[in-house]
């Protein structure tokens, strides 16, 4: 069924038996939007609710129900004919959405766009209530060109433009039923447009501040790099020449899925593999390259230096002095 076709429509668990409702739920929800797997999250007895009308370009739908996790599977898109995209206002409660490898969590009154032609999952661990818009990919890919990069961004009403957004989107869904259809298709068009400026606003902000967070992670890897013979070097040292709070610092390496000591580690062990293989500096001992890196427990190096390359310091350098030399 395609609710576009038709006029305002409802769907409510409370008009079926109580064990019933969950099944009765997960049919209303691919009925009004696309294929989708829904999970209860809970033991608490279900109900939920839609309501769904055309408004001028796009479908609009309110939905309140208690918590779930939604799964939009590439089985599920691989059976479509469907190609919409859609858009997730919060009016009440918490959400995220994930898509593309991001995820949007969503307070009141923020929104994110998702693609119904890609995998994605929404989770709501209490109870909620969204205005969800539907609507073909050319509505906004005239506006914005392709979607994908959009997806899965939230827009925070918090931002001044995703807060003027935010607001229009959600008069329309508590207006639109007195709405007459002439103003419906120019009020609609004015929503994408909106849509449309947002999206760009906060991909812009959040592609800003990905920049900015990797020009700090580069700095404050070159600070350490300068210090990384001093033994008792400490993430609050490079925090501070920083100019960042310690946990900042933190973050910023976990980011790339590491610590910043880990990472302080492995360039110690990376600098002494690299002066133990160089044939001029055969006269150092192993102790003096390692206190050099900043290793100040010569059994720890030893054992962190085999576990990542296989062999102690000694056989190590014995064996890259013993290769051929290129000629």
């Amino acid at each position: 069924m395609d609710p576009r076709a038709h006029g305002t429509a409802v769907f409510s668990t409370d008009a079926v038996a109580p064990g019933e409702r969950f099944a009765f739920w997960r049919e209303a929800v691919c009925d009004v939007f696309v294929q989708l797997e829904c999970e209860r999250v809970g033991r608490a007895p279900f109900a939920g609710a839609i309501t769904t009308r055309p408004f001028g370009a796009v479908q609009l739908s309110e939905v309140t129900a208690r918590p779930q996790h939604v799964i939009r599977s590439h089985r599920q898109i691989a059976r479509a004919r469907e190609d919409d995209l859609l858009v997730s206002v919060q009016l009440d409660g918490h959400g995220t959405i994930a898509q593309d490898g991001r995820t949007a969590a969503l307070g009141v009154g923020d929104f994110c766009l998702y693609d119904s032609a890609r995998p994605y999952t929404l989770h709501f661990d209490g109870d909620f209530r969204q205005l969800v818009l539907q609507f073909p990919r050319k509505s906004l890919s005239e506006r914005l060109g392709r979607p994908e990069p959009f997806a899965g961004i939230a827009v925070a009403r918090a931002d001044p433009v995703g807060a003027l957004a935010s607001q229009y989107l959600a008069a329309l869904g508590s207006d639109s039923a007195r709405i007459p259809p002439a103003a419906a298709e120019r009020l609609s068009a004015t929503a994408l447009d909106l849509l449309a400026t947002a999206l760009a606003t906060a991909r812009g902000a959040a592609a800003s501040a990905h920049a900015r967070r990797g020009a700090a992670l580069t700095h404050a890897k070159m600070l350490t790099l300068a210090r990384l013979g001093d033994a008792a070097l400490e993430p609050a040292a490079i925090a501070t020449a920083l100019g960042v709070a310690t946990r900042s610092l933190h973050r910023m390496f976990e980011a790339e899925g590491a610590t910043f000591m880990r990472w302080v580690l492995d360039q110690r062990l990376a600098a002494s593999a690299r002066d133990l293989g160089d044939p001029n500096q055969a006269g150092r001992s192993i102790s003096d390259i390692a206190l050099g890196h900043g290793f100040s427990d010569l059994a720890h190096f030893s054992r962190a230096f085999r576990r990542r390359y296989g062999a102690a310091p000694r056989d190590f350098r014995a064996s890259v002095a013993a290769r051929p030399t290129a000629l």
